[in-house]
């Protein structure tokens, strides 16, 4: 029996007595006398016992909160509202006078520790206004905008005048060289060329030429060019198209056997000339004997205009002997194999 259920018997107990107590009769019912005197009061009686609190009642659960509903439709906008009273005017702003600009705040408060009312200084692109209230450069905002477009191009001005000339100026110090570039593609050669050869044949093994004769001259080959025209009747070259040539030739000769009156006779002088002219644009001298032929090569450039008249001549003081090998001796029947004179004509220019 838990505490509950002992407090009520202990209750109904309590009630049983007092009925027994307060309605019990024998049967005989006594009529009520007189009231007597009033008895003397008695004394207070002793204070009950408190009776057992009951047991306190079970909480119940909490029930689960309801879902939220869904919001109702938007409801029709308002009537526009009458149009409020205008505000009474605000007074004058202070105008401002941009004295100047600097690249940073710090630059500014060093050349400005104060300055006065519509004092303003730009920075960077923000402007800074001195503000009387804070006795400080004041930051206002950025007051330059960005950066345009490229406007269109505008017509093409007259062309000024020729200023004057300068002084000149002073030449500065040689630069250091720079690396060596690559090797570039060989070009291809093409220069008319004239080849003209003289050989032995037709001429006695001993051919003397004598001072300031011409060496004769025998085709052999010639230019496809029709650059030269060769002749062998005065021993002449004649140039058909004029420009700057490189001319190289080359003679095989000897001294003569026998000593002569003649100046210098064992030196070999041969050079090209203009025909009947005493300068010499190509040429060679050297010491040669009577024995053995000696091979010399003359080279040189000349401007030729056009019909110009050239020869290969003997420019030293004595005779030579123009001598070699023939073809007979060589076992061949070429002529080409032992030529006395070579000549090479090229067109440079």
């Amino acid at each position: 029996m838990d505490i509950y259920e002992k407090a009520m018997e202990k209750i109904k107990d309590e009630q049983k007595k007092y009925k027994e107590k307060h309605f019990l009769f024998t049967g005989q019912i006594n009529l009520p006398g007189p009231t007597g005197p009033t008895g003397p009061q008695g004394e207070q009686g002793l204070q009950g016992e408190q009776g057992i609190q009951g047991p306190t009642g079970l909480q119940g659960i909490q029930g689960l909160r309801g879902e939220r509903g869904e919001i109702g439709p938007q409801g029709p906008q308002g009537p526009r509202g009458e149009q409020g009273p205008q505000g009474a005017r605000g007074t004058d702003g202070t105008s401002v006078t941009i004295l100047g600009n600097y690249d940073s705040y710090q630059q500014l408060i060093q050349a400005h520790q104060t300055g006065s009312p519509g004092n303003s200084y730009l920075v960077g692109n923000d402007l800074y206004v001195w503000s009387q209230e804070s006795a400080s450069w004041v930051n206002v905002g950025t007051i330059r905008g960005p950066q345009g477009e490229t406007g269109p191009t505008g017509p093409r001005g007259l062309k000024g005048e020729i200023g004057p000339t300068g002084p000149q100026g002073k030449t500065g110090p040689q630069g250091i060289a720079g690396p060596q570039g690559p090797q570039g593609i060989p070009g291809t050669l093409n220069i008319p060329t004239s080849v003209i050869i003289t050989t032995s044949e037709g001429y006695s093994k001993n051919h003397e030429v004598a001072s300031n004769e011409a060496i004769p001259l025998e085709i052999k080959m010639l230019d496809t060019d029709s650059t030269l025209y060769l002749s062998s009747v005065n021993n002449t070259i004649t140039f058909l198209k004029e420009g700057t040539f490189l001319v190289i030739f080359t003679v095989l000769a000897k001294t003569k056997s026998q000593p002569t009156s003649e100046k210098n006779p064992n030196i070999i002088s041969i050079g090209l000339r203009k025909w009947n002219e005493p300068t010499v644009y190509a040429g060679c001298s050297l010491w040669g004997n009577s024995s053995t032929p000696t091979l010399l090569i003359g080279y040189g450039t000349i401007n030729a205009q056009y019909r110009d008249l050239f020869e290969i001549v003997n420019t030293g003081t004595a005779s030579f002997i123009l001598e070699g090998p023939t073809s007979d001796e060589l076992a061949t029947e070429s002529s080409l194999a032992s030529p006395l004179v070579n000549l090479l004509i090229q067109k440079i220019k």
